[in-house]
């Protein structure tokens, strides 16, 4: 769509029930500090609860990532020891296969609709790369980002609640979705059992603290300005608050970038850089 443009998706995934905890949007999957708070959400979100350990790709931005999971097992699970229970493993993009597999489903399902109507507004001349009204970090951004976070959304609890076909020679089980898979384990595997450790939620709140706080945390998900973001909820409510979805998206668009444009020229602070 452009140089610079892009919309890059985080994820982690159980590998044993194939329970696909998180799918979102970030705007920089590379920034070690984004990770960690994507990551301590992660551990909020499972009610304080943690894996016994993590297996991630070999970028350098997930360092802080195991640091902090190796500082929250070693508090709330000092049974287990090294080397039988590593806190993490990196591997390369082809043998983290839990994840790195599932990016296929992705692309061949919600995924490639998803694809083709964000290009369908680059080849019909609605989206302007090069001009800063549309591209980073704004409209195309506040107004594609809700939108396609909805349909990951959508997507895990699709993906959560599908049953995974019958195999022989599959190590995990199947034959069941992976939202009973992780939530009963012993419903298809009499000898297995939730393994999950929790943790200490003051801890997750110092380490929270440790690594920029709620202000750090706000960073790792935005994707536009605050001034930016309030100016474009204010034009779109004057618009009337047109629906944001999928197959609406671009005509919203096209019916805001006068009026962010109109703003811009006029010398408002609307979060873009100076003309």
């Amino acid at each position: 769509m452009g140089s610079g443009i892009h919309l890059p998706i985080y994820a982690s995934k159980d590998q044993w029930s194939a329970f696909l905890h998180t799918l979102v949007l970030m705007p920089n999957v590379r920034n070690s500090i984004a990770i960690v708070h994507y990551y301590l959400d992660l551990v909020e979100q499972r009610d304080y609860r943690i894996s016994i350990q993590l297996t991630t790709d070999q970028g350098n931005e997930v360092n802080g990532l195991h640091k902090v999971h190796e500082r929250l097992r070693s508090e709330a699970a000092p049974e287990y020891v090294l080397p039988d229970f590593p806190f993490g493993v990196k591997q390369g993009s082809t043998k983290n296969t839990p994840i790195e597999s599932f990016w296929r489903w992705l692309r061949d399902g919600e995924g490639h609709s998803v694809n083709a109507v964000l290009q369908e507004g680059s080849s019909l001349g609605i989206f302007l790369p090069n001009d800063v009204v549309h591209r980073a970090p704004s409209l195309f951004y506040w107004l594609w980002t809700p939108i396609i976070q909805e349909g990951l959304d959508m997507y895990r609890a699709y993906w959560n609640n599908h049953t995974i076909t019958k195999s022989k020679t599959k190590k995990n089980p199947s034959h069941s979705c992976p939202n009973n898979m992780f939530l009963n384990p012993a419903s298809v595997n009499t000898l297995a059992r939730n393994c999950s450790i929790r943790v200490n939620p003051e801890t997750v709140a110092e380490l929270r603290e440790a690594y920029g706080g709620e202000e750090a945390r706000d960073c790792a998900y935005r994707f536009v300005s605050v001034e930016f973001k309030f100016n474009a909820d204010l034009i779109h409510e004057q618009l009337g608050s047109p629906e944001l979805t999928l197959k609406k998206g671009w005509k919203v668009f096209q019916e805001m970038v006068p009026r962010v444009e109109a703003l811009h020229l006029s010398g408002v602070d609307i979060g873009l850089p100076e003309l």
